[in-house]
């Protein structure tokens, strides 16, 4: 029976990931919002290199995903990564509610309700390999790396490639290109 939960997990994750590549989701799609976020999680990683030397690129340890705030996901991200990998590491979903919580982890949602402490939030991990994700509006132009929006009942997109890099985080031409780009890299 549990093989072949994971088997079934697997194929809708496939599912869902293909129709993130192929096809614009829409919210009308009945297609849930933070499972849409949550599988975009995996993909966004596959086109983003970390600096040599970051727990990331080691060949032990878990990939740490952090949600700071109230958390929206409910228990989607659990369902998600049991048996999902992110570059070849299992995943580990942490609730953060401090501040320096944020530096153990690979990649950090920051939720809604932590608005007022995003300019602090950017600033203690400007330049620290933590990628940093939210939904709210401004936030990539404030210096989040990676930004959700919705537009015409779409799940888009936005990449503050600057505030990415001075992280030391390298975002691929192909990741670029499926995204609106907030502060790009010249040269």
């Amino acid at each position: 029976m549990g093989i072949l939960f994971g088997v079934l997990i697997k194929k809708i994750f496939f599912l869902v990931l293909m129709l993130c590549i192929f096809f614009p989701l829409s919210l009308s799609a009945q297609v849930d919002e933070y499972l849409v976020k949550a599988v975009w999680f995996e993909k966004f990683t596959r086109f983003i290199e970390w600096p040599e030397g970051s727990v990331v690129n080691q060949s032990t340890g878990d990939f740490v995903i952090g949600v700071y705030g109230t958390n929206p996901f409910g228990t989607t991200l659990e369902k998600v990564y049991k048996n999902q990998k992110i570059k070849n590491k299992d995943v580990e979903i942490r609730y953060l509610n401090k501040l320096t919580q944020i530096g153990e982890c690979n990649m950090v949602f920051i939720c809604e309700s932590e608005k007022e402490n995003l300019l602090q939030i950017i600033e203690m991990y400007k330049t620290k390999p933590v990628l940093l994700v939210s939904e709210m509006q401004g936030a990539a132009e404030s210096g989040v790396h990676v930004n959700f929006y919705i537009s015409q009942s779409k799940i888009l997109f936005e990449i503050n490639e600057s505030a990415a890099r001075q992280s030391g985080l390298y975002m691929s031409f192909r990741l670029l290109n499926v995204a609106k780009v907030i502060n790009p890299v010249k040269g």
